[in-house]
């Protein structure tokens, strides 16, 4: 009895954490691209934020990489998001942003700090946007390791639909 009592714990047990698995995954896949509207304060151009755009790719969605870093400072507590600014209304919007690793950035800024989750990948679903694209300019919000929010301009808007940067 006890040997079946057991394998019943255990079936239930691998079926309970494949639930949760797939309840987890589908969550993920609905929040990427869903942006929401935040409130920030002046962007601080001269930080010294280390930052590349490196693509920008629109379809029916508008997907974003690059990497983002704060020289001297090895990555502990990943904060970088995308940030859209409505041109017209001068409103900004966060898109979920993913981190990216790239073994890269150490190579390219040779130092005892790690700076290989720097890199990031954000989507935005172009239905979700109450303009045309080349109406938001793009932004990046950093968040250092002591919980300091560093926001930069990019002097970049997003494409129209079908192009890429």
């Amino acid at each position: 009895m006890e040997t079946k009592t057991l394998k019943q714990i255990t079936y239930l047990s691998l079926c309970g954490g494949l639930i949760l698995f797939v309840l987890f995954s589908a969550s993920l896949a609905t929040s990427i691209g869903n942006m929401k509207r935040v409130t920030i304060a002046e962007a601080q151009t001269r930080a010294k934020l280390n930052w590349k755009i490196d693509q920008i790719k629109m379809g029916s969605s508008s997907d974003i990489t690059g990497w983002a870093f704060y020289p001297g400072e090895s990555i502990k507590v990943y904060g970088t998001h995308v940030l859209l600014k409505d041109s017209e209304s001068e409103q900004f919007y966060q898109i979920p942003t993913k981190m990216v690793i790239r073994a890269d950035l150490n190579k390219q800024y040779p130092s005892s700090h790690d700076y290989s989750s720097g890199g990031f990948f954000a989507r935005v679903k172009m239905s979700q946007l109450k303009a045309p694209p080349s109406h938001y300019k793009l932004y990046l919000s950093y968040t250092t390791n002591d919980r300091r929010t560093i926001v930069v301009k990019t002097n970049l808007r997003l494409p129209n639909a079908g192009s890429e940067k």
